[in-house]
């Protein structure tokens, strides 16, 4: 478990780090509402429920208070005391749980790498300050080879470029985030039932649950991610040499995404 926090710690350090030093203010506000939002536990109590999209007037599924779905575990002071009770599975049964939980955490863990993704292209690319800065002139002086290339940059950028949209944001990554962490410690001890054939009601609930939770997640973020390297990748085109920087910024593993063709064919 402990091997876990650090391993998710040290995956977020420069980004997280980027980030404080870029808009200290608006994470201060961003503090300032997570206590009034989620004091003291609900962070680690919500999910979003199987069959709908929470959120702070956003389409991606985060976790939120409007939807709250129970992380069924019998160790909580509201839970449900069916939670505890030994469930009696066969061991053909057993084996499809370990698979299944097995699913859960390598989709959960894919599912953190793909949040922070997004946050390195929106932020470090799409809002980079150099960005607006050679958009701005192209616009005043002799225009744009790719025409669209504003309007679809404005498109992904508009919910997140002031501190409101930036804070609604930032409040929902935090909260998916906590939750992802939550279910990846939860996995640990229901992996150690499923080894010593112990396991619980609870565990039954929640793997199913936090599974659609996830796939909810993976399915936002594998939508919303393609057309917002495809910019970058135009926006590349349009100023080759200027936007150097901005690539160098996103770090490696964006910048290999980067080399792929764009699904939008040649402009």
């Amino acid at each position: 478990m402990n091997q876990t926090i650090k391993t998710i710690l040290a995956r977020y350090g420069k980004h997280g780090g980027l980030f404080l030093i870029r808009h200290r203010f608006t994470v201060l506000l961003v503090a300032v509402a997570l206590y009034f939002l989620f004091w003291p536990k609900a962070v680690f109590r919500s999910a979003v429920e199987p069959g709908t999209t929470g959120g702070v007037g956003h389409s991606n599924a985060a976790v939120s208070q409007a939807d709250p779905v129970p992380l069924y575990d019998p160790t909580a002071e509201d839970a449900d005391p069916t939670w505890s009770l030994p469930a009696e599975l066969k061991a053909g049964q057993l084996q499809a749980l370990a698979s299944q939980v097995e699913k859960l955490l390598i989709d959960t863990t894919n599912t953190t790498e793909l949040e922070a993704e997004r946050a390195t292209i929106l932020y470090e690319g799409l809002l980079h300050q150099k960005v607006k800065d050679l958009l701005w002139p192209s616009l005043r002086g002799s225009g744009f080879k790719d025409q669209r290339l504003p309007l679809d940059w404005y498109a992904l950028v508009k919910q997140y470029y002031d501190v409101v949209g930036m804070t609604a944001d930032a409040s929902e990554r935090i909260a998916n985030h906590m939750a992802q962490i939550g279910i990846q410690m939860r996995l640990e001890s229901v992996k150690i039932r499923v080894i010593g054939g112990k396991v619980l009601t609870g565990d039954l609930l929640f793997v199913k649950a936090l599974q659609t939770y996830i796939d909810h997640r993976q399915a936002y973020l594998s939508k919303a991610i393609p057309p917002m390297l495809d910019v970058v990748r135009r926006l590349r085109k349009e100023f080759p040499d200027a936007m150097e920087d901005v690539i160098d910024s996103v770090g490696p593993s964006v910048k290999s995404e980067l080399q792929r063709p764009s699904r939008r064919g040649s402009r």
